[in-house]
């Protein structure tokens, strides 16, 4: 049965008589309509009844306008400005004028548009306003936009809503409509001077019927904590007293609830619904109600159409479109999510911060013609974004774009494949809704660009509050307003403190202070709100037999006092109420844990390597040498790290533009005599040739984000580094390069595996081969030895590039703090190159061939321990930590020690 939250009573025979009501808002008159009806079914046993005559406010001025139109009115020059024409109309005012180079202009026009509805509902005449801003030197600008506003409303043939009850007042009085006697007010505590003229001149003789209140009644308040205990706590009570009696009619009042709504629907669910946050769990309808909406803007399915709509414009930041791409409210996400998936990939790979629809449909076919099987029509939905971006600039009427928006998010396949819950069904009905509005500002701006029309849904939707239609709720959350008049079982207010309660006066910046606290216009003194707080107060101290009022104890470590409206209340304790502290979702995962039982199960082994050629190259024996389970996961089951995006070049492409800028100098230089010939002003010359192509061909594939200025710098950085280098390289004893960057396949142990190496010398004399390996970080060449061997890329190229070994291999570090070689060999000559007998090199090369031989093995055995052999790793691998979960292994070390579990 539905929740009542009116006795209807005191209005039942008027009701039954045709006697019209009117209601201060929509939710008074739903609930007393509620009422009504539920009466006549169950109590008189009726099937059918006439409709009562019971409107809110709102609904009766539009009634009353109506009839002033039919009549033929001649007075009436418009139609009455809605909301989306008003913010219009200021926004052309303000952009127009000489202040137009404010910033925040939108969030201007909406304070003005209060203003202007402050003086005109108050009934403050221009006069007024002149003398109160006489001394203020910035109050002429208001002045100057109110009478633009005015005068853009009568030129787009539009009055306002206030106009509209003057005009209204004027045909009551010359009798051009007939007042109406006998009506009755309910909940009319806060009517302003016009309304209030309005109706007594429509509604002579009107009875004000006052909120229903009980007169036994015993409030208490609490104090909690904090406003997230404060929120518990009255979830837990509401929780109790369902269980005890499911007929109760619960309010949970939050004052601010627009402010606290997502922090108040987190706590309840998580006390009501305990289980809504798994994966997958179709939405419920949870037993309690919220008044106050959300944002349409923030629903996934029209946040899904608003994001392609702005994609097609501009390019737009990779988290947003690897949001996109992993959404199911566009195309066929089923059949497309292994090329959505491989799609992301490889544009977290890019690096870049942003991407256009033509960037990503060049990755896209990048991504099929190498994987011809995941070819869908995903490429042919993004040619479609091409199109409509190439009329972006074009003027049109508004009704024009919307519809080729809509053509082009069905072409998409907005919203999906996917069977829509009724939830997001009506998000979507009301998505088509506000377009159907929004075609009104065609009376005031007849042409729109795209950007300007994608920019308006987005703020429309974000302004537009959502509120599902759902099966009535035994638990109403409800801000004080929308409480007032509403009558409960049990009914406890939260965030009494005397920082919010009374809330503080916040008057509109662009009136007179003095004016607006002269005419007690909203917000505007801290006696106003005083009064408007005790009223309301009042009214929740007889709302229900059982009243608690809540405040928090602290807030941003601060302390919190009571209210003084509350504080001649009982003071009780939390648990007087019967509050259990537990929430569902809590002791669910208590019973869990305490019934689990645990069997130790050995899994430090996956499947053996079936196939000898395998991904990765020397990466691969770094990756098992420093932690087994990483590299089964990265090179047999294909995990990567994303890489992050960044301003400028990140440290992969540093690096690999000092490879290939360094791989270009020595493809002309080819040797040492070479490099010592040439004067300083020629080798400059190769040098900046070479940086300057390594950095405008890394650049390319940045786009636009590497600009000329970045490059031109980078440039002159990396010439000045690879100078000091060569410097560095002058001083060397003869040598000839062999190779510089080449791939190689090597069989190792079973393994096939390509590798590439940054550079091959020959030394003069020499017996083997020199391997450097460039590095712009820190190097650390005890990382070979046996007791470590968490690096053993070098020694893997030292045992095998060369018949009989390599005569040394080193790093070549090169950054701004250190230009040097490190590293392990005989007879080198080279400073950093540890010098070592060649029967000790020969040893060394036996002892990494036999250590590398044992990492190919537990490679091709699956051995696949979460072991990090080298603790700075973990680090590196910390996006993976959701496989390797390496933070539980310390529970899991406990956890074998106290139950006596052992492994296999």
């Amino acid at each position: 049965m539905a929740a009542v939250l009116f006795n209807i009573e005191p209005l039942r025979e008027a009701l039954e008589h045709d006697t019209l009501v009117l209601t201060a808002n929509n939710r008074q008159r739903n609930q007393i309509l509620r009422a009504f009806h539920q009466f006549k079914a169950q109590q008189q046993g009726l099937k059918v009844w006439p409709q009562p005559r019971i409107l809110s406010l709102r609904q009766w001025i539009e009634q009353q306008w109506q009839a002033l139109l039919l009549n033929g009115n001649t007075e009436l020059e418009g139609t009455i400005a809605n909301s989306w024409q008003s913010l219009a109309l200021w926004e052309q005012v303000i952009a127009g004028s000489n202040a137009g180079r404010l910033l925040r202009q939108r969030e201007l026009a909406s304070t003005a548009e209060s203003a202007r509805q402050s003086l005109d509902a108050w009934c403050c005449p221009d006069a007024e306003l002149l003398a109160a801003s006489e001394h203020r030197p910035n109050a002429g600008t208001f002045i100057s936009w109110l009478a633009q506003y005015r005068q853009a409303l009568t030129r787009c043939q539009l009055v306002s809503p206030e106009q509209a009850q003057t005009l209204l007042l004027r045909a009551f009085i010359s009798g051009e409509l007939t007042p109406e006697t006998n009506a009755l007010l309910y909940g009319f505590d806060n009517l302003t001077p016009l309304a209030q003229r309005l109706l007594d001149g429509a509604l002579p003789n009107a009875t004000q019927v006052n909120s229903q209140l009980y007169k036994q009644t015993l409030p208490v308040r609490c104090a909690l904590n904090d406003f997230d205990a404060e929120v518990r706590a009255a979830a837990h009570w509401a929780d109790t007293i369902l269980a005890a009696t499911p007929e109760a009619v619960i309010g949970i009042v939050v004052p601010d609830l627009g402010q606290q709504r997502s922090r108040v629907e987190r706590i309840f669910k998580e006390i009501f619904e305990p289980l809504a946050c798994q994966p997958g769990k179709p939405r419920t309808v949870a037993p309690f109600n919220f008044s106050s909406g959300t944002p349409l803007g923030s629903a996934a399915v029209i946040r899904t159409a608003l994001d392609w709509l702005a994609f097609a414009l501009q390019a737009q930041p990779i988290e947003r479109i690897c949001r996109l791409l992993n959404n199911d409210f566009w195309g066929d996400s089923s059949t497309e999510r292994a090329l959505r998936a491989a799609l992301i990939k490889r544009i977290r790979h890019t690096g870049r911060q942003k991407l256009s629809i033509a960037n990503l449909r060049y990755l896209l076919e990048q991504l099929t013609q190498k994987h011809p099987e995941l070819e869908s029509g995903l490429s042919r939905q993004l040619q479609i974004a091409s199109e409509i971006e190439r009329e972006r600039h074009h003027k049109h009427n508004l009704s024009h774009w919307l519809e080729r928006a809509m053509g082009y998010l069905d072409q998409l396949g907005w919203p999906g494949t996917r069977a829509l819950d009724s939830i997001e069904f009506q998000q979507i009905k009301q998505w088509y809704e506000l377009h159907n509005e929004l075609l009104s500002l065609t009376q005031v701006q007849p042409l729109f660009s795209l950007y300007e029309v994608t920019d308006l849904l987005r703020r429309s939707a974000d302004k537009t509050h959502f509120q599902a239609q759902t099966p009535d709720s035994p638990i109403q959350i409800l801000g004080a307003l929308e409480a007032s008049g509403l009558s409960f079982s049990h009914c406890w207010i939260l965030g009494m403190n005397h920082r919010a309660w009374p809330p503080a006066p916040a008057p509109n910046p662009l009136l007179p202070i003095n004016l607006q606290r002269d005419w007690q216009m909203p917000n505007a003194s801290a006696e106003r709100e005083l009064a408007y707080a005790a009223r309301l107060t009042e009214n929740f101290k007889h709302c229900a037999p059982q009243v608690v009022f809540s405040h928090g104890a602290n807030a941003d470590d601060q302390p919190l006092k009571p209210s003084s409206l509350i504080t001649e209340l009982s003071a009780i304790e939390p648990q007087a109420l019967g509050i259990t502290g537990e929430s569902m979702r809590a002791e669910y995962y208590r019973l869990l844990t305490a019934s689990g039982k645990f069997e130790a199960v050995d899994c430090r082994y996956g499947p053996a390597l079936s196939n000898p050629k395998v991904r990765g190259g020397a990466g691969l024996f770094k990756a098992q040498a420093t932690c087994p389970f990483i590299a089964f996961v990265r090179y047999r089951l294909g995990a990567s790290s994303p890489s992050e995006a960044t301003l400028g070049f990140s440290a992969i492409e540093r690096g690999n533009v000092l490879h290939d800028a360094l791989a270009e100098v020595w493809q002309q230089l080819q040797n040492s005599a070479a490099l010592a010939t040439l004067t300083n002003d020629a080798l400059k010359a190769i040098v900046v040739s070479a940086c300057s192509n390594a950095v405008n061909n890394t650049g390319k594939s940045r786009g636009a984000e590497i600009g000329a200025m970045f490059r031109q710098l980078e440039t002159e950085r990396l010439t000045q580094l690879l100078g000091d280098w060569l410097a560095l390289e002058r001083t060397r004893e003869p040598f000839v390069i062999q190779e510089i960057e080449t791939q190689h396949t090597l069989n190792f142990e079973g393994l096939e595996l390509s590798v590439r190496v940054d550079r091959i010398d020959q030394l003069e004399g020499g017996n083997g081969p020199l391997i450097i390996d460039y590095k712009t970080g820190q190097v650390n060449t005890a990382n070979w030895q046996n007791h470590k061997f968490t690096d053993p890329q070098l020694p893997l190229y030292a045992c095998t590039l060369a018949e009989g070994g390599a005569q040394a291999i080193a790093f070549a570090q090169i950054n701004a703090n250190a230009l040097r070689f490190a590293g392990l060999g005989h007879a080198t000559g080279i400073d950093g190159i540890e010098d070592l007998p060649d029967e000790q090199w020969r040893e060394q090369l036996d002892d990494w061939q036999r250590r590398l031989a044992e990492l190919a093995q537990e490679f091709r055995d699956a051995w696949a321990v979460v072991d990090y052999r080298n603790k700075s790793a973990r680090a590196y691998d910390s996006e993976l930590e959701g496989l390797t979960r390496a933070d539980e292994l310390t529970d899991i070390s406990q956890w074998l020690q106290t139950s006596g579990a052992c492994l296999p």
